[in-house]
């Protein structure tokens, strides 16, 4: 789970560097989206039949 939010995060934070933006949207969006997928794993987990 935190995993997959560092990545997103990390990419936002790399894409906002390279476009060299004042404010940080991809950082945000990004992780934003992290946390988005990290509990869809969480609920696919949690929701799997044994």
């Amino acid at each position: 789970m935190a995993g997959s939010i560092a990545v997103f995060f990390g990419c936002g934070y790399l894409l906002d560097k390279l476009l060299r933006l004042s404010v940080p949207v991809f950082k945000v969006i990004l992780s934003f989206a992290g946390v988005v997928v990290a509990l869809y794993l969480v609920y696919r987990e949690l929701n799997r039949k044994n």
